[in-house]
């Protein structure tokens, strides 16, 4: 949408992205809003989003074919940058974070939690489910697991 565009001038096209048989995602952004169309697209529906260049404060109409509309740089720009316990993930410092595979013990989940951090990880993580076809395959520790990484976590003071 136009920076100056008005809430009114948002809705009229968010309502219209509903009457096509899309579902609108409205990121308000720092300099304008940006109107995400969720939904799959055929050649029919494709041909009515070219109708959005007539509204009012649409500013441009832009076509994003990744399975990751919301995240990728065509829909928000911008970096995203998240806290996690006082931790940024996202922006200019990488966050590492390291771990098993698969949480096997307590012990073998603060051996590897004093390690990671030893090597300047900022988070610990590891499997506690591990969904496989087989029934009779290790399938993880399940709850014990997350028990296991919590302690971890107290131990080491790694999120």
């Amino acid at each position: 949408m136009q920076r100056q565009a008005t809430p009114e001038q948002v809705k009229t096209v968010r309502d219209d992205i509903q009457r096509i048989g899309f579902r609108p995602f409205i990121n308000p952004g720092v300099e304008r809003k940006v109107i995400a169309v969720l939904g799959e697209l055929d050649a029919k529906k494709a041909a009515l989003l070219e109708h959005f260049y007539s509204f009012p404060g649409v500013e441009r109409v832009d076509l994003i074919s990744h399975l990751w509309k919301l995240a990728s740089r065509e829909y928000h720009p911008s970096d995203s940058v998240f806290d996690i316990a006082g931790i940024k993930i996202g922006g200019e410092a990488i966050a590492v974070i390291a771990g098993p595979c698969s949480v096997e013990s307590e012990a073998q989940i603060i051996e590897v939690a004093e390690k990671v951090k030893a090597e300047g990880a900022q988070f610990l993580r590891g499997g506690a489910f591990k969904p496989r076809t087989s029934p009779y395959a290790f399938q993880g520790l399940g709850e014990d697991g997350l028990k296991f990484l919590a302690k971890a976590g107290e131990v080491t003071g790694l999120p």
